[in-house]
Order: C-alpha cells, then structure tokens, then sequence
C-alpha cells in the first residue's frame, strides 16, 4: 500500500479515533471526486481486519455496484501483505482469517443485518433518506462508526443533510465530524491529481454544474435551465445548413421517431378498428465532426403513412444521401411491440450502418443530459447558422425551454417544452459521444489514490 497523502491521512485517523474508542461517530468525508475516498476506506479495511483477523469481525462496505472495484482493491491489498495466505474472495465477501468485509450495493443495504464493526458508504450522496436512515440505525445497534464519502450534488441529497448536521455538532463544540477536500487541495497534496482535474475541466467545462458539484463541491440548484443563457449562445455556429455531405468528412445522425401510426380503437366517438390510422414522423439529425467541435449542419422533418415508408425514407437520408458513420435513435413513447417493428424496418431498408438505440433507461437519459451540458459549456457543439427555417427556430424553442432537474441518486432528467417535435432530443443523442459515458463512470482515482 502506499503512503496516503495529508488530507487522506487526517481522515483516517478520525475514524480510527472513533472506532477503536467506541464512540460510534457518523463521519461525513465531501471529497472531490477521485481524490482518495476509496483508498481511504480500502487502507481502513485493511487495519482492522488485521486487529481482528481471529475474530468474527464483520465490516460493511456500501458501493454503487455489485461486487464493485472497491472489493479488488482490498483483495489486492490484502494479498501483497504478509498475511496473504488468509485472504479469502467469495461472493460479495472480502476475507482475512475469520473477519471480513461485506461489499453490499445501496438495495442490498436496506436490508441489511448487524452487527458491524465499521459502516463506509462510498457515493454517498446517492444515498435515498430511507436506506440511510437503516444504515444510521444498524450503526446504532452495533456501536459502531459510520463513514459517509460523497461529492455535493444538488445541497437535498440525505448526505447533505448528515453533513450540515455534524457543522452544527462541531459548532457546539464537539470533536470535528465532518471533512471537506476540494479538488484545489487533492491537488496541491496528491502527486498526478492535478492533471486529472485539468483533464476534466476540459471535458466538462469549470462552470458546469457537473464540474462544480463533483471538484469544486459546491452543489448546483435542484433545478435550472438545462442550457444557460450564456451557453445558449456558445451554441452559435458560423457555419451553413448544408443538405448534402462534404466529401470525405464523416458524418453522424440522430434519429428520434415522435409518432407512429396508431389506429383509434372504440371510444365516446364511436370509432373502430377501421378508423384511419395516424401517420409517422420523424426527426433526423446530421452532424459532422470538426476539430473541437460536433457541427450540426442539417435537419429533416420526416413523414409518411406507415412505419415502412418511414423508415424508407429515414434510410434515403442517413444512408444513401449522407452515408453516415454513426446512427442512433430513439422511439419515445412506442410500445415495445411497435419499437420492435420500427428497429426491423430500419434495419431492412438501411442495411450499413447499424443503427445504435437508446434504451431511455434513467442512467442513460442522465449521461445524454449530462453530455450536452459538457459539451455547451466547453463548446463542443456548434448548430448551424440561423436560416429562419420551422427546423431552425423550432430546435432553439426547445433548447431555451428545457430545464433540468439534478435528482437524488446522482441523477440528471430533462423537462422538455410540452410541444416536443424531438429537436433537442436528437441534439441529446449526439452530444454524448460513443463510449464517453462509461470512460467518465470508470474514471479511476488519482496516483496514490489508486
């Protein structure tokens, strides 16, 4: 194991204080993110597993993930000591002798049994109040410390509310309980952080909410526009709508289907099976990639009868006109039957290139959210100029209208105006890059960190 840096140290031995004198403190740790959190809590497991490695000791470690990283890098600590030969992996159990630690995710937790020696909850303020609450109420009943490691998020989260809670303890004069690091002091006592900071910096912008609750801890609004004015305006490019490609430039497309054909079923007005059917439409997004920057530099409003003419058509765009390296889509509000249909006809009539869906899933929506905001703030995307065009002004209606809400559970989700054509929705689909989201999720913690 390596040395911890100051800041890292500080931390452990408050907790070490707590536990070994039994005083079974609630120990709250915002720390920026990647700076050490988890090796602090790794360093911890690993001390009292050796003060209790002929005891039936048990630790409770709550993650984000089943089985998570923090579980290997115990197990690796453990193994590159002297008592290697005791270190035992199983399940979701990390064991030295006859103590262990039990890596549970927040569900898991909710329905967790004592006793534990020490509770340590990383991403903590994903926490929901109600699995806190069981988490402060085993802690109670064992005796034991809890430690709770977390960013700012949105100053709501039941995180937010232990830590204010341990500022007024302090402020009344008891032991400190509660430790702040934001990324300026990672960075000034932790070798090879700083670069990881200006890293995202870069890719997020330093104004962004993202930016400013996981680094710089300082939470953002509960709710706020999702592009701000001044961003709104980044968004302006220089560049023309074209409606056929550059040669030799690749290009992208988003497709977002907001109506498929719907037959009225009997109702007050009397209507059946044999009414007309509604028709499709579509929104199909085109985009270039330039140095710096994803360039929007068309749109098309599609319609049609059926769905068959209407992934035709779609297909005719993306395909034959544009030849575009990257297709995704998305379906809002089709019925998986239809959806189904919808994803068979695209793929008939287009052929190459496969065409990604979203899943709309809560996580994926959010890094979609998350990836726009990321990329107005750094200007990473530029729309085409202003052509007094419905596709134009309709777009610009939409991104003005948005607003985001920054839900518990470290959660982005979007208000879109009630007149949603599907704009903005094709402009969230390409402004997170292929891959981005999940590098972002695994960014890994700092040199000693780590």
């Amino acid at each position: 194991m390596q040395e911890l840096a100051p800041y890292q140290t500080e931390i452990a031995h408050a907790v070490l204080d707590s536990v070994l004198h039994e005083r079974g403190l609630t120990i709250t740790v915002e720390m920026a993110r990647g700076a050490g959190a988890r090796e602090i809590a790794a360093q911890l497991e690993v001390l009292l597993l050796g003060l209790h490695v002929n005891e039936s000791v048990r630790l409770l470690h709550v993650g984000p993930a089943h089985r998570h990283p923090d579980a290997d890098r115990l197990a690796r600590h453990l193994r590159a000591g002297a008592a290697s030969g005791l270190t035992w992996v199983y399940g979701n159990r990390v064991r030295l002798g006859r103590a262990e630690v039990c890596f549970l995710t927040p569900e898991e937790a909710a329905a967790a049994h004592g006793p534990f020696g020490l509770l340590q909850v990383t991403n903590a303020e994903a926490l929901d109040p109600t699995t806190l609450a069981h988490l402060e109420l085993l802690a109670a009943a064992s005796g034991a410390t809890t430690v709770l490691y977390g960013t700012a998020w949105n100053g709501e989260t039941a995180f937010e509310a232990r830590k204010q809670a341990n500022r007024r303890l302090e402020s009344a004069g008891l032991p400190r309980r509660h430790f702040r690091v934001p990324w300026q002091q990672a960075a000034d006592e932790l070798p090879g952080y700083g670069g990881r900071v200006s890293d995202a910096r870069d890719r997020l912008g330093e104004a962004s909410p993202e930016f400013q609750a996981r680094y710089a801890l300082v939470p953002t609004p509960a709710t706020g526009p999702l592009v701000p004015e001044a961003q709104q305006r980044a968004l302006d490019g220089d560049h023309a709508r074209r409606h056929a490609p550059t040669p030799g430039v690749p290009a992208r497309a988003s497709i977002v289907v907001t109506r498929l054909p719907q037959r009225a079923s009997v109702g007050k007005a009397g209507l059946g099976w044999d009414a007309p059917a509604h028709g499709a439409t579509a929104v199909v997004t085109i985009a270039e990639d330039a140095p710096g920057a994803l360039r929007v530099i068309e749109h098309r409003w599609l319609e049609a009868p059926d769905a068959q003419a209407l992934a035709q058509g779609i297909a005719e765009v993306v395909g034959e006109t544009w030849g575009c390296t990257h297709v995704i889509a998305d379906a809002p509000g089709a019925s998986p039957a239809a959806a189904s249909q919808l994803r068979h006809l695209l793929a008939r009539a287009l052929g190459r290139p496969q065409v990604a869906w979203t899943t709309s899933a809560e996580h994926e929506a959010s890094a979609q959210a998350l990836g726009l905001m990321a990329a107005a703030h750094t200007g990473r995307v530029r729309l085409y100029r202003a052509d007094g065009s419905p596709e134009y002004r309709i777009l610009r209606h939409e991104i003005e209208s948005a607003s985001a809400a920054f839900a518990a559970g470290g959660h982005v989700s979007v208000e879109l105006p009630s007149a949603d054509e599907g704009f903005l929705r094709g402009l969230l689909l390409l402004a997170d890059p292929p891959g981005h989201t999940a590098a972002v999720a695994a960014e890994p913690e700092a040199a000693l960190a780590s």
